[in-house]
């Protein structure tokens, strides 16, 4: 015998359903907000983006699916030092999400891993790690709802600017310092193509520390902003990288304000992959093969 067409797929109850999760959500629920991350070159290796960055802001109401606590390990000491991986699942209404940030942001039709989500309730940041669109599993044969699970989010120098203080605080937490930004142009005197952060970068009796090198799209060195600077950085003459080798001549010489990443408890600079790769150099082995089991 064939189904009851009245209550399975009937669309009146489909409605009916999707007005009552909505109203159950807007009852028991919180506010929250949606943050979408705007890509703008991804890697393909990797599959991140490193120049990601979030600009705007919806409020959205969900329901929090754990009643007692946050899921996750909790605080755990690693071998990198104490690692926070509280967890939380979000239920939220297909129909509002189209409503609220896909009518207004039209590239974003579903919630998407990488995406944040701020709870104003606990002032805690989250990522979306992973997106259920089919739980509960077709009640009266339509979907009514997304279920997120999200982890707290670990900030990687992405640009967060929309608006509202409570959010933009973590990328406004970074020390601002007065640096010279000098064009360079032309190809390498000395054959090697980049400079490396953190590097000493001198002409002549001139001397600074370079904190990031932007390129063109030939991938040569573009940009390349400065600090600690001590003597006068002038056009026309050549720079020198110190570690690197590197030496292009300066097309233009001007000076700027520049954010630098801090370290959230001691408030120095942040240190950069490239620091930590020249550290990496100072390592020395002996001439047997380290890992070997003859060693």
């Amino acid at each position: 015998m064939a189904v009851n067409p009245f209550f399975k797929n009937y669309v009146g109850e489909q409605r009916l359903l999707n007005d009552l999760t909505i109203e159950t959500i807007k009852s028991m629920g919180q506010d929250f907000i949606y943050i979408p991350r705007e890509y703008f070159k991804i890697d393909q290796i990797f599959g991140e983006d490193p120049k990601s960055r979030f600009k705007n802001g919806y409020t959205l109401e969900m329901y929090i699916v754990e009643t007692l606590k946050f899921g996750g390990s909790k605080d755990v000491m690693t071998k990198f030092g104490i690692a926070i991986t509280s967890r939380v699942t979000l239920t939220f209404s297909k129909t509002r999400f189209a409503e609220e940030i896909t009518a207004k942001q039209v590239d974003v039709t579903r919630p998407r891993e990488g995406d944040l989500i701020y709870m104003p309730l606990a002032n805690i940041l989250f990522e979306i790690n992973y997106v259920n669109d089919e739980e509960p599993f077709y009640q009266f044969g339509t979907l009514t709802t997304y279920t997120v699970t999200c982890e707290l989010f670990t900030y990687s120098h992405e640009e967060i600017d929309t608006g509202i203080t409570e959010i933009d605080s973590v990328f406004e937490e970074r020390s601002t310092e007065f640096a010279t930004v000098i064009g360079v142009t032309g190809s390498s005197l000395s054959g090697v193509t980049a400079y490396s952060g953190g590097e000493t970068v001198y002409q002549g009796n001139a001397s600074g520390l370079l904190i990031e090198a932007t390129t063109n799209a030939s991938g040569k060195p573009a940009n390349l902003y400065i600090t600690n600077i001590t003597g006068t950085f002038v056009s026309g003459a050549t720079l020198y990288g110190a570690q690197s080798g590197a030496v292009y001549t300066a097309a233009s010489v001007q000076d700027t304000i520049v954010n630098i990443p801090q370290d959230p408890f001691t408030k120095a600079p942040a240190m950069n992959n490239d620091e930590l790769q020249k550290q990496a150099y100072t390592i020395q082995f002996s001439t047997d093969n380290p890992f070997s089991e003859n060693c």
